[in-house]
Formats: structure tokens, C-alpha cells, sequence
């Protein structure tokens, strides 16, 4: 698992991974964790379509499509 400290050393001063390259399912499960998050199948299956879109078009689909 990774550790709170560094998890905030890959992100940005709001919170987002600094770079794309660094997300992997044991980040995503840091950062559940940290919001009290229980990943489950749905929340795999958004994230795998988040990760398509972008690397389809290189930046995250609005929030509001989401």
C-alpha cells in the first residue's frame, strides 16, 4: 500500500497526481483510502473509462459527463 506521505509527494498543491505516468491501482486505492473509499467493482470500471478518455484526448472527461 502506499504510504500518505507519499501520495502527497505525487500530487500537486490540489491534490492531483503531478504526473499521469504515476497512477496505478495501488494509488487509486491510497487515495480511496484516504477519503474513507471502498473501491469496488462500479469504481474500477469508472476509472478504467476516466483512464481510456484520457488517454484518448490527454486531459479527464468534464466533471459533469462524469
Amino acid at each position: 500500500m502506499v504510504s500518505e506521505t507519499a501520495l502527497e509527494e505525487l500530487c500537486d498543491e490540489n491534490g492531483f497526481l503531478s504526473q499521469r505516468e504515476a497512477w496505478s491501482r495501488d494509488i487509486a486505492e491510497a487515495f480511496a483510502v484516504s477519503e474513507g473509499i471502498v473501491l469496488t467493482a462500479a469504481h474500477w470500471e469508472v476509472l478504467a473509462l476516466v483512464q481510456e478518455f484520457f488517454k484518448a484526448f490527454g486531459e479527464s472527461p468534464a466533471n459533469r459527463a462524469l
